[in-house]
């Protein structure tokens, strides 16, 4: 008898520990909206990895980076300057070192398109949601998303109560970090929300030659009105604005005996050609200032069985940027005050069904105009210094 309570209670307490684990264990629905309709995760027919706003926080994600360290498919490569960078998903991408180039990754944030995908390297403030989308998208995001879509979707301001938060960081270098945010009710139809950040650090490249590079001195503000005047109707206007100083991207480097050889002819430093010493030579120091302006209002208009959508949007920017192509102390290869200027118009409209039943439909239609300049009157761009000769001919022997 006692053998059998033992056994019964054994039981019961398996049985117990089993429920308490499953109900632990059961998967929480994620919601997403990379079909451009509100659906779960488990439901739709793309490969998505999705960042929640929690773990965005914990992860301590501050930019796309970042965000490619959690999503094994992605990869960022910077190189020249954040404009430069290249969006890679399962090694598919572009490099937009030119304005010729079209990204092969496309950059969404809250549903509109960035024309560059340098547009969207700063640091990412009040996010709610960040999802990568394996693979062509180009029925529901066009003909730039060919390797995927990296979607970035932004708080929206809070109808029932007033909220917000500050954050600080220090640390190494001098970095200073601070981010905040505030939204909550206008009146019973508007609402607000206002968040920013600036972020500043010194430069880590350490140079006898002038000042440390990759350093920053970026900020950014955004802000959001949203009314409702009524159940169906929905609108919401995005404001913002990037502001970008940085001394990217800087590079240790090794370099020939070509160069070396030069270096010890003209009396200059010769560095320990050490790739991992965090410390290089440059004649011309690395610069890159952005300023960039954008606005947009959606629309949204519920019927009985479908929802129309109105996505306008406006972005303007110019930047330029100098770096040191050849890395070293001597004149050889420069870009100097290389200017760009940019500026995109988009509407989308679209019609997405709401029935009951397996059968939904969406109808669109997509319109872009942009307009690229490199360069201007007085621009330096792209210098062959006086060195060229000596070191070209020492390199190959001429």
């Amino acid at each position: 008898m006692r053998i059998l309570q033992t056994t019964v209670t054994a039981i019961a307490l398996w049985l117990s520990s089993n429920a308490v684990l499953a109900q632990h264990a059961a998967l929480e629905e994620v919601i997403v909206t990379a079909t451009k309709r509100a659906e779960s995760l488990q439901d739709i027919p793309v490969t998505v990895n999705a960042l929640s706003a929690n773990t965005i926080q914990e992860a301590g994600i501050n930019d796309i980076v970042d965000v490619a360290a959690l999503v094994p498919a992605l990869t960022v490569s910077t190189n020249i300057n954040p404009f430069a960078s290249a969006l890679r998903i399962r090694g598919f991408g572009t490099s937009q070192n030119d304005p010729s180039l079209e990204a092969s990754v496309a950059f969404i944030v809250d549903g509109v398109y960035m024309g560059r995908s340098g547009l969207g390297m700063s640091d990412l403030t009040d996010i709610e949601r960040i999802e990568v989308l394996q693979g062509p998208q180009g029925t529901l995001y066009g003909k730039n998303s060919n390797a995927g879509v990296v979607s970035v979707i932004t708080k929206s301001p809070n109808r029932e109560e007033t909220e917000g938060y500050v954050e600080a960081s220090l640390g190494d270098y001098s970095l200073q970090k601070y981010e905040g945010s505030v939204t909550g009710p206008i009146s019973d139809s508007v609402a607000y929300l206002l968040s920013g950040s600036w972020h500043e650090y010194d430069g880590w490249l350490e140079s006898d030659t002038g000042d440390d590079l990759n350093a920053a001195k970026d900020w950014n503000i955004r802000s959001k009105l949203l009314w409702q005047p009524t159940e169906e109707l929905t609108a919401q206007l995005t404001a913002s604005h990037v502001d970008r100083n940085t001394s990217c991207c800087g590079a240790d480097a090794t370099q020939t005996a070509a160069v070396t050889d030069q270096l010890i002819a003209q009396g200059l430093p010769v560095p320990k050609n050490d790739a991992f010493d965090y410390k290089n030579n440059v004649d011309v120091d690395s610069n890159f200032d952005l300023h960039s302006d954008a606005a947009n209002i959606k629309l949204d208009y519920e019927f009985d069985t479908a929802t129309l959508t109105s996505l306008s949007s406006w972005n303007k920017y110019d930047y330029k940027s100098s770096t040191d192509a050849d890395r070293s102390d001597l004149s050889i290869l420069a870009v100097v005050d290389d200017k760009y200027t940019g500026e995109l118009w988009t509407q989308e409209l679209r019609l997405t069904s709401d029935l009951d039943g397996p059968l939904q439909y969406m109808l669109g239609s997509f319109y872009a105009w942009e307009q690229l300049t490199r360069g201007g009157s007085g621009d330096a761009g792209v210098i062959v210094g006086e060195d060229m000769i000596a070191v070209g001919g020492a390199q190959t022997g001429l």
